[in-house]
């Protein structure tokens, strides 16, 4: 699916697109199920004390990464330890 730029700014259309893209990704990659180690299995523990699920790591890499190349400025997760620093530009997202 392709968003429409018509009433999108400029710096936020490629963030949406990302966004959407990772999670179109991270749907398939439940839907398979788990190839391996399970993605429900604790691989660690957030910075809130939670254990971290493998899906919940590999999520928010996969947002993390994707998000980089975008006008997004901080990535904040609770699957990260410590405050975000800026990355370069204006827009910020977080889960």
């Amino acid at each position: 699916m392709s968003l429409s730029p018509d009433h999108i700014p400029a710096d936020l259309l490629p963030v949406m697109e990302a966004l959407t893209r990772v999670g179109r990704e991270v749907a398939g990659i439940i839907a398979r199920g788990a190839l391996g180690a399970s993605l429900s299995e604790e691989v660690g523990e957030n910075s809130d004390g939670d254990g971290q699920k493998a899906l919940d790591v590999m999520a928010d890499e996969m947002f993390e990464a994707a998000l980089r190349d975008t006008a997004v400025r901080y990535y904040a997760s609770e699957e990260q330890e410590g405050v975000p620093r800026p990355w370069h530009r204006e827009i910020c997202a977080g889960d």
